[in-house]
């Protein structure tokens, strides 16, 4: 690849933004009320590996606070959509409604590094890059991190499923040749007698 040749990189731009400039938020806030377009959620779900992903909204507000250099960000988001389950891969639907705050940073704001030595590990502050906050980006990692990161169907059996993959003439081993540690303690067990 030639040196300036930026054609094999990937854009990095996310699927779903709202940038506020920070420095423009007035002293009581401003509120961001966001839905996930149809071509957006489609490009969220391939990033969170979703099967579904019907609906998604935020409502934040963005707040300095006090006259400190630190900006709040509180909000809410709403979401409706399926993870493929661990055991048979079939769609695991979920609503996911949660409130979130998060505290942004210039990272080298002087008051901020004063109170690191005064507050909690709980009040960490996201770093704020060039005064812009991309709140739609905020509520999706949100997001990512409500998810259920082992999704399992109600009717999920892995002996099921293995039955099911030999009866049409696939292999399918729960776990493989390995014998699983608690039938190796039961012949010892077995042994001792």
């Amino acid at each position: 690849m030639a040196p300036n040749d930026n054609s094999e990189i990937p854009n990095s731009a996310p699927e779903f933004s709202h940038e506020v400039e920070v420095d423009k938020v007035p002293s009581l806030g401003r509120m961001f009320k966001l839905t996930a377009s149809p071509e957006e959620r489609a490009a969220l779900a391939k990033r969170l590996d979703l099967l579904e992903f019907d609906e998604f909204r935020a409502e934040m507000k963005v707040k300095p606070l006090g006259r400190s250099s630190i900006i709040r960000v509180e909000g809410k988001i709403i979401a409706k959509l399926a993870q493929p389950c661990v055991v048979s891969l079939k769609p695991v639907p979920a609503v996911i409604e949660e409130e979130f705050d998060l505290d942004f940073a210039p990272e080298t704001d002087s008051d901020v590094v004063e109170r690191e030595f005064v507050l909690s590990e709980e009040n960490d502050y996201e770093p704020l890059e060039a005064g812009i906050i991309d709140v739609a980006e905020v509520a999706t990692q949100h997001l990512s991190l409500c998810l259920d990161l082992y999704p399992r169907a109600d009717s999920a059996d892995i002996y099921e499923v293995q039955k099911d993959a030999e009866a049409s003439g696939r292999k399918f081993e729960v776990n493989g040749d390995k014998i699983s540690p608690f039938a190796a303690l039961s012949k010892l067990k077995d042994q001792k007698k």
